[in-house]
């Protein structure tokens, strides 16, 4: 468990919630944030036990840091970014947004989006609207007929069940699409206000994708564009998908995975 991560991204949901956040309320978000990042990334960012519940799922360690427990860790990275006040989980006086180093851009865009997404939820609405309905939960909780108590998920069995891959593939498409899109991805301000273009084009990300979800196909991309190589059209279209310019459609976590990642041909 990547403590330090969990309580930077707890810092983060406290900060966009303006006010102490509940307990089991953040929790439930961060698993929530931990989801969206195995299926856009196919990597979580806290790395937690993860557990189904009766109240849905949770990341463990995080779960008992956030009711008191001791950390583990000696640096105690939970109890230095949150404390526990009568209205619930608040911000430790002295950190701030500046702080929030363990987290990377592709981290923290996670986070605004299950923020905007779920953010305006309460507590009972996050358990029975979001989180009673994924189906991990299902699988591992409810089909089992449990009622109390709770179940640790291997990851190996979250992968299949989230992302529709194996643990190990899993890793290797992230590391792979990681190094393509270092090399042929960029922002720059003088491009298309910043659009994330292929390198050495004027070419968006979203101009490629849009191409391939109308139905192109990439041989003829690569036709039109032949300064743009196949291992570039795949970085692009995977870079558009995991970082839409619009929101995607709230509510619905449980959804069937895009699976945006593939094998890289050369």
């Amino acid at each position: 468990m990547r403590e330090r991560q969990a309580a930077q991204m707890a810092v983060a949901f406290i900060r966009k919630a303006n006010a102490p956040i509940g307990k089991l309320r953040l929790v439930k978000l961060m698993y929530l944030a931990e989801r969206e990042a195995m299926l856009r990334y196919l990597l979580p960012i806290v790395e937690d036990d993860v557990c189904a519940m009766q109240r849905g799922m949770a990341l463990s360690a995080t779960w008992r840091l956030a009711r008191g427990a001791r950390s583990p860790m000696p640096t105690g990275d939970w109890g230095g970014h949150i404390v526990q006040t009568d209205r619930g989980l608040s911000v430790r006086k002295g950190v701030s947004v500046q702080s929030l180093d363990g987290l990377s851009d592709d981290d923290l865009h996670v986070i605004q989006q299950v923020w905007d997404d779920y953010g305006a939820m309460s507590q009972d609405e996050l358990v029975h609207d979001v989180h009673h309905k994924l189906p991990e939960w299902d699988v591992y909780w409810n089909a089992k007929g449990r009622r109390s108590g709770s179940v640790t998920i291997p990851y190996s069995d979250l992968y299949q069940t989230i992302c529709g891959v194996d643990e190990a593939e899993a890793r290797f498409l992230t590391e792979q699409y990681r190094s393509a899109r270092d090399r042929w991805i960029v922002s720059d301000p003088e491009i298309l206000g910043g659009t994330p273009v292929v390198v050495g084009t004027r070419v968006s990300v979203y101009a490629i994708r849009g191409r391939l979800a109308g139905g192109d196909g990439l041989a003829e991309l690569l036709e039109d564009y032949p300064r743009i190589s196949l291992e570039a059209l795949h970085a692009a279209n995977t870079y558009a998908q995991t970082k839409p310019l619009e929101p995607h459609p709230c509510g619905k976590p449980w959804g069937t995975p895009t699976k945006p990642f593939r094998r890289f041909q050369a």
